[in-house]
């Protein structure tokens, strides 16, 4: 064995390695950010066919409850207090025969959880959906629940993810 052998790596191989390294990083960085961005809008567009679903779901499930007799305090749209719409043994809450824009409505029905990497935000009529690791507001969902019996209505931002 030699004496160079046993004091480890030159300097000058040091160097190569890092340049090496930095290089690698610098063409594999740029398409990793990219498919962060391709999973956040994916996230998003998921979101949307989900709430679609959603609420083609329970709206016919609230016309069924509002074309049988049942009890107008049961758990129902025939409620007229606290309308709600039970969905495999989870209770939406509705409003003008379509999901509230809250988490007990919307977010509930489409599946949607704090803890999905999500932000969510209710005012009024209103969901916002934020997807963390996007720039607010341009990386989000919107639903705006209806004030009459017209279809909700969901938008999309991507130009932040």
């Amino acid at each position: 064995m030699t004496l160079r052998s046993s004091r480890g790596i030159s300097r000058l191989e040091w160097m190569a390695v890092t340049v090496i390294v930095a290089t690698l990083m610098a063409f594999l960085l740029p398409s990793l950010i990219d498919t962060q961005r391709e999973v956040r809008r994916t996230k998003i567009k998921q979101m949307a066919a989900n709430m679609r679903t959603a609420i083609n779901l329970t709206h016919i499930r609230c016309n069924i409850d509002l074309a049988t007799i049942t009890s107008e305090t049961a758990a129902t749209c025939r409620n007229t207090r606290f309308p709600q719409v039970n969905m495999d043994g989870t209770l939406i809450t509705m409003f003008h025969r379509y999901p509230t824009a809250d988490m007990l409505g919307i977010a509930t029905a489409a599946g949607l959880a704090n803890d999905d990497g999500l932000k969510f935000h209710a005012e009024k009529n209103t969901l916002t959906v934020d997807v963390i690791g996007g720039t607010e507001p341009d990386c989000r969902l919107t639903y705006r629940a209806t004030t009459t019996e017209a279809t909700p209505e969901i938008t999309s931002m991507f130009s932040g993810c």
